[in-house]
């Protein structure tokens, strides 16, 4: 107890600590806007949060190609749901045989025709893959899924073969009745009628013969392994997480068990041929360890999987597995030597142009590494955690780029995931190597406080609205003390993180 109230009240005597201020901190940039479609060059100065007139400008926008000239000058989609309005596939390459489509969801799919069938980038999760499979059969109705390409393992990208391998079946079963009937320009009239209209004529009857016809290869990173098998093993805590990032009960957040498998895996590079399409596949730690990035060079389109995802980068979310800032620094910059003219995101709309495309990826990376190089070096110095967090910063030239706010992750959880990484759990604070049980701090302090109600009426009252970071602590052990109930906790902590 004596160590944590140390702790508390430890305040260093050889220097002044200036604030310095975070990441998160709105930014206000010029930028253009559009109004009732058209662009506007004299809207100025707004702050980056969504605002109601920019979510009203996108529900108004009916391609991906307003939407990207939109967010690139300034607008926010953060607080809208575009993905949930269907929009046109947005053509990446149009050239004949090697058409390259853009699906814009909640997690993106980009697909691409071959001679061979699709090859599709990401599937989608358990409640949007029917929907892109709807759509991109859709768009190249005569075409079934090839190969499906994995990014990485997150439950919002893998799913959806099931659905895509009974397409599969259905569709070459109709090619093969169509060339079937082509063969015989006459059917004998004792031809049973069950039969003429079987869709699996002039198939195999074998089971396995239909399952094999219509079989979709899925490639990945050899890491979804590990962490499928890791999803299984923490399914009750995945629940919880999700409960808490989407503000739901946990009753009501159904994390699935089984996962499908890939049946091609890789480590560090591999190309793929299909048809007359050639994809190579990079491996790369970044937001996840088992991340792929894919280039298309006859078209020079890039897709980075959740390297790029319109947001600062999610290199530090306090609820996820390590993330890794440096390598996926690193990583852009190798996708940058690419010179692609198209980026295609994990998440997010397409940037299109080379110039687009070096600045985004430049200044994600400059933005990674000046946090990642700056924690590594007060790190050496023999700082510890708190005064890391407080004295690393990001140049607002960067922080206020329309692709760079901070509202998944922010400065100081990017340095304390850096910190884990490199430094382990503990951050040099002696009160938190075996600290005292929260619930009996809280008794102790709300005792010294004048009691639980004067230290509930101190955690909101004006004069500490400035204290930002000490009034969720307050709330903290109110809720230790008074509430088990999951449902108050996780709104007390969307309450601090949003």
């Amino acid at each position: 107890m004596v160590l944590a109230v140390l702790g508390a009240l430890e305040c260093r005597s050889d220097e002044v600590q200036q604030p310095v201020p975070h990441s998160g901190e709105q930014q206000q940039q010029q930028h253009a806007h559009y109004t009732n479609g058209q662009h506007n060059p004299n809207f100025v100065v707004h702050d980056w949060e969504s605002t109601e007139s920019d979510n009203a400008v996108l529900d108004r926008m009916e391609t991906v190609d307003e939407m990207m000239e939109f967010l690139w000058n300034g607008g926010s989609f953060h607080g809208s749901d575009i993905w949930q309005k269907p929009k046109p596939l947005y053509l990446v390459d149009d050239t004949p045989s090697r058409r390259v489509g853009f699906l814009l969801q909640f997690a993106n799919s980009i697909a691409v025709e071959t001679s061979d069938g699709l090859v599709v980038i990401d599937t989608g999760s358990f409640m949007t893959s029917n929907a892109i499979q709807q759509q991109l059969s859709a768009w190249s109705p005569s075409l079934p899924l090839h190969t499906a390409i994995w990014t990485h393992g997150h439950q919002d990208h893998v799913w959806g073969i099931d659905r895509w391998e009974a397409y599969n079946r259905d569709l070459l079963a109709g090619q093969r009745r169509q060339q079937h009937r082509g063969d015989h320009d006459m059917v004998d009239e004792t031809t049973d009628t069950a039969q003429a209209s079987d869709p699996d004529i002039g198939l195999s009857d074998s089971a396995d013969e239909k399952q094999k016809l219509g079989k979709v290869r899925v490639v990945a990173h050899r890491a979804v392994l590990g962490r499928f098998a890791r999803y299984r093993a923490t399914r009750g805590y995945n629940t919880q997480i999700n409960a808490r990032q989407f503000e739901g009960e946990p009753e009501g957040i159904d994390i699935p068990a089984d996962f499908r498998s890939p049946d091609l895996l890789y480590e560090h590079e591999l190309t793929l041929t299909v048809g007359s399409e050639t994809l190579h596949l990079f491996h790369d730690r970044g937001e996840t360890d088992d991340a792929t990035w894919v280039w298309l060079p006859r078209s020079r389109v890039l897709a980075t999987g959740d390297f790029f995802i319109w947001y600062a980068p999610n290199a530090g979310n306090p609820q996820k597995v390590q993330r890794y800032a440096g390598e996926w620094s690193a990583a852009l910059r190798k996708m940058a030597a690419l010179k692609p003219r198209a980026l295609l995101p994990g998440h997010g709309v397409p940037i299109v142009g080379e110039e687009r495309v070096q600045q985004a990826l430049l200044n994600t990376a400059d933005y990674l590494e000046i946090i990642f190089n700056r924690t590594i070096e007060l790190m050496n110095a023999g700082k510890d955690l708190d005064y890391i967090i407080h004295h690393v910063s990001v140049p607002a030239r960067l922080s206020a780029l329309p692709y760079l706010r901070p509202h998944y992750d922010e400065t100081e959880f990017i340095v304390r995931n850096i910190w884990r990484l490199y430094g382990g759990w503990w951050d040099l604070n002696p009160a938190h190597l075996k600290p005292a049980p929260r619930q009996a701090l809280g008794q102790e302090l709300a005792l010294l406080a004048g009691g639980y109600e004067h230290l509930a009426h101190l955690a909101h009252a004006p004069q500490y609205a400035h204290m930002i970071d000490v009034a969720p602590v307050w709330t903290n052990w109110q809720l230790e003390r008074w509430s088990s109930r999951p449902s108050i906790r996780n709104r007390a902590w969307h309450s601090r993180v949003t």
